[in-house]
């Protein structure tokens, strides 16, 4: 130990001595009282007996000579049952300051023993080692709350992470009744359906069932571009549709095929090696000035680049099913719309 240390520990040891005397002052000065208070007490009772005796004798011969006896001896029962109550006051009261005097004696024995103590030789040396030992307690103390804070938010962690599970596993339960819920609905649903286009299709056997699907209701292209404009006329835009069937001439015969339009879109038939002819490149000026009107005006409609009126190309709409057909020439379109190629549309669209 250091001298600053001693120093400082023989100050804090001084101060406790003077705080110790200063409890033993007090505690003497509060015993002196209560001896105090107790001789009064004592007195008082001795002075109260005597006056008593004094009077009763005294009242008892003065009613002997008054005829009065009777009346006197219930009056001194009165007085007796009076008295009687007021010295079980001051016993009671002599009995708390005989309590409080012992506390305090006990109080003062152990203040004076631990002042003895202290003024022991090596008391700063089990003060010091007190002080140590309660150090190490205390440490001890808040390893163990640190240790018990950790286990305890590990057990608050895990509740939360239950509870998300929890929540989870609910939602996941709510979405998959609303599935099913929809899947019944749909279900229900398909299997209407399923009666109607049965009666619309009117499939009965095997060879009905292979020429279904090759009708023009169940071809993509067709119907197909068909829900494509009824979808964006509902939506407020114009949608011009078309269906190009020109032949194409050749000797591999391949006929009208996907991409086979846009020599007329481009009006570039002449660095074609087919052997297109006068009305093929008299087709490929109007689809040509369609497509050209559509950039510039976005609507195909007006006259070529020789200045014909071109054929009216009208916008579609589920009210009204035009289509454009290449062929020869512009023309409305052959194919329209039948019960079963309006059923698939509107099945298709409603889902």
């Amino acid at each position: 130990m250091d001298r600053q240390e001693a120093m400082r520990a023989s100050a804090m040891l001084k101060g406790a001595m003077g705080e110790i005397s200063r409890h033993i002052a007090v505690n003497n000065a509060e015993i002196e009282s209560l001896r105090q208070e107790k001789s009064n007490i004592n007195r008082k009772y001795l002075e109260l007996v005597a006056q008593n005796q004094a009077e009763s004798t005294q009242q008892y011969l003065k009613s002997l000579e008054t005829n009065g006896a009777t009346r006197y001896l219930l009056g001194i029962q009165e007085d007796v049952v009076k008295n009687e109550t007021e010295l079980r006051a001051l016993k009671r009261d002599l009995e708390q300051k005989k309590g409080r005097l012992t506390e305090l004696t006990t109080r003062l024995n152990y203040l004076s023993d631990n002042r003895r103590s202290v003024s022991d030789e090596g008391g700063l040396e089990v003060i010091m080692q007190t002080n140590e030992q309660i150090k190490h307690e205390l440490a001890d103390i808040g390893d163990r709350l640190s240790l018990s804070y950790k286990q305890h938010k590990t057990i608050l962690d895990t509740i939360d992470q239950l509870d998300n599970k929890r929540l989870r596993i609910q939602e996941l339960i709510i979405e998959t009744l609303q599935k099913i819920r929809a899947n019944e609905r749909e279900i229900v649903a398909a299997g209407e359906k399923a009666e109607e286009f049965m009666r619309i299709s009117r499939v009965e056997n095997d060879a009905d069932a292979k020429a279904l699907f090759s009708c023009d209701a169940m071809l993509d292209l067709v119907a197909g571009a068909r829900m494509f404009g009824c979808l964006q006329s509902s939506q407020g835009r114009k949608t011009y549709l078309y269906e190009f069937d020109a032949d194409i001439p050749g000797e591999d015969q391949a006929g009208s095929y996907h991409g086979s339009e846009m020599w007329f879109a481009y009006d570039s038939l002449a660095r074609c090696w087919r052997p297109f002819t006068g009305r093929h490149y008299d087709l490929a000026r109007q689809v040509s000035s369609y497509w050209v009107n559509f950039v510039k005006n976005g609507n195909p409609n007006g006259t070529d680049t020789i200045g014909e009126e071109l054929p009216e190309w009208k916008s579609y709409t589920a009210e009204n099913d035009f289509v454009m057909e290449f062929t020869d020439k512009p023309a409305e379109s052959r194919v329209k719309i039948d019960p079963l190629m309006k059923f698939r549309i509107d099945d298709t669209l409603q889902r």
